[in-house]
């Protein structure tokens, strides 16, 4: 092995020489002036580009914040009930059981809900719409709407669906002018896939994602009795340490 070292190194050395001797020569002196100038020229958009990308680094650190903070799904399992008061929209995977949905909308006590529904549960959504409905909770799509089919998941194993339809009421909660640390998007009811999506477009959204653990047998039997339901964090990417709960602040 050491002869190819020595072979490469002499190699190397002779390439050196005979580049040298060439930088004497009239005819290849505009060659090595061009190359010099191509890299100045090279390093100084490079230096430009550095600065720019800095400045706007500074300018978006926030969102740049957000970005980092999202690749480590802050707060996971987290309690949701002590963000609470911060509940002002949610977007809901609803299946035909209405228990679920039913106990989120109870003691979160969110202003906007939209559902993500199929056929097979839009009667469990239309009747939440219908019942829960109020000047204090806009449902986007309303009760007649979805009785309509309005905003209706076509096929609850397509990922990309899900995603997509819950991008555009990320879209429509943000027109109205709510902040993302108020828009929370659950991950429970439904198909997986259908969770999936919805993770996917809260995650790009840098919004925080829940679930809901069922206190009896794994179930919420009674959604009137907050007891029957323990929401809990999958990811709150905007979360800050000035931003918790006082009682869960951690030195």
């Amino acid at each position: 092995m050491k002869w190819r070292s020595w072979f490469f190194g002499l190699v190397a050395l002779s390439v050196a020489l005979l580049a040298s001797w060439l930088s004497t020569k009239e005819t290849v002196r505009p060659l090595y002036s061009f190359f010099d100038g191509t890299g100045t020229v090279i390093g100084w958009f490079l230096s430009c580009l550095t600065v720019l990308v800095g400045v706007a680094a500074w300018f978006e650190r926030a969102a740049l914040r957000r970005w980092l903070l999202n690749r480590q799904f802050p707060q996971v399992g987290d309690d949701v009930r002590d963000w609470r008061s911060r509940v002002e929209a949610l977007v809901i995977p609803v299946s035909p059981r209405r228990e679920q949905p039913e106990w989120l909308i109870r003691h979160l006590k969110p202003s906007h809900v939209s559902f993500l529904y199929t056929s097979e549960s839009r009667a469990t959504a239309a009747g939440l719409a219908r019942d829960f409905g109020s000047e204090s909770l806009e449902f986007s799509p309303s009760y007649h709407q979805i009785v309509a089919a309005a905003n209706e998941l076509k096929d609850p194993n397509d990922t990309r669906e899900a995603r997509t339809q819950t991008k555009l009421f990320l879209e429509r909660f943000d027109r109205l002018g709510i902040p993302p640390s108020r828009v929370f998007v659950d991950t429970t009811a439904g198909k997986v896939p259908t969770s999936i999506g919805a993770f996917q477009a809260a995650e790009e959204a840098a919004v925080a994602t829940i679930y809901i653990v069922g206190t009896k047998n794994g179930l919420i039997q009674d959604p009137g009795d907050a007891s029957h339901g323990q929401p809990k964090f999958v990811s709150n990417p905007l979360a800050r340490s000035e931003d918790l709960p006082e009682a869960r602040r951690r030195p």
